[in-house]
């Protein structure tokens, strides 16, 4: 038995939940119009837990907010923040670290503010599913994953709410965010489904073997002023079947292949975008079709 019960009260009255250590065996439910108001607590999931997650957003959840609280899931919890359907709400100040599938999960959510989100040692960082859209994450800080930093989907990893875009996650945007350190031979970002998503004024590092940004079957990815490092064994972009991948103002540098892609994909170059002189071959097409067929723009 651990301290949902005194947690879950002061969710239920949208009171605050004092700074200290809780440890929980059931997961909390914030619900629909109820604000989650953390001082700068920790809830850490104790032995035996066997909930889907450690704090749930059930339901078209209109309304409210939730501030100042981090999650540990111990090696035990599956997810950390399980966020269904939420709608105009404001997120800021969360984290989650040590949970075995994903520290945070955002699907059919829409039209949502995330700000200061902190999410290390996780499965998945982060991943947004079942058309979650018009989100916009701010200072979003991705570190040391086992599998992933972030991933769009349209897949059973989480159940389908029956709300948001179909066709995947699409129109959220990123904003001053560091995606860094996952495991060697990972994808740091993973574009699985989903189209119009953006990254802008934000810094990846990849983990040794790996892909900055590995996209099969989504389309009109942006990257704006975004900055990469890796080593001569990673991969900046990988693409199968991504439609028009824009690449505006980047830098990239420390790499073995800046862009790799398959004759159903293509990318333009805009903005004042830069490759660092020590770095790798510029394009490994995967197909029949030639540079100039798959690249539109130039790199300065």
């Amino acid at each position: 038995m651990g301290d949902e019960a005194f947690l879950q009260g002061c969710l239920d009255r949208s009171q605050p939940i004092p700074t200290d250590t809780f440890g929980i065996a059931h997961q909390l439910v914030v619900r629909p119009g109820k604000s989650l108001l953390g001082l700068g607590a920790t809830v850490t999931a104790l032995a035996g837990f066997s909930d889907p997650c450690m704090v749930s957003l059930p339901g078209l959840n209109e309304r409210g907010f939730c501030q100042g609280l981090w999650l540990d899931g111990a090696g035990i919890a599956p997810k950390g923040w399980d966020i269904e359907a939420a709608v105009g709400r404001r997120f800021e100040m969360l984290g989650a670290r040590h949970c075995t599938d994903a520290g945070m999960v955002v699907r059919g959510a829409q039209n949502n503010s995330f700000d200061d989100i902190d999410l290390q040692f996780n499965g998945t960082n982060l991943r947004l599913n079942w058309g979650a859209g018009n989100n916009k994450f701010s200072r979003f800080e991705s570190n040391a994953s086992t599998a992933h930093g972030v991933v769009f989907a349209e897949s059973d990893l989480d159940p389908n709410p029956g709300y948001g875009f179909s066709g995947g996650p699409q129109g959220n945007l990123f904003e001053k965010f560091v995606i860094e350190r996952p495991t060697p031979n990972q994808q740091l970002i993973a574009a699985l489904a989903g189209s119009r998503n953006t990254f802008r004024s934000g810094d990846l590092q990849v983990g040794q073997g790996g892909t900055a940004f590995w996209a099969k079957g989504s389309s009109l990815y942006t990257f704006d002023d975004v900055t990469f490092s890796g080593d001569s064994t990673t991969t900046v972009l990988h693409l199968e079947g991504h439609y028009k991948f824009r690449w505006l103002s980047c830098f990239p540098e420390n790499h073995a292949k800046l862009f790799e892609l398959d004759d159903a994909s293509s990318i333009h170059l805009g903005g004042v975008s830069q490759v660092s002189a020590n770095a790798g071959v510029f394009c490994v097409p995967l197909g029949s079709k030639t540079q100039a067929q798959l690249i539109t723009g130039t790199v300065g």
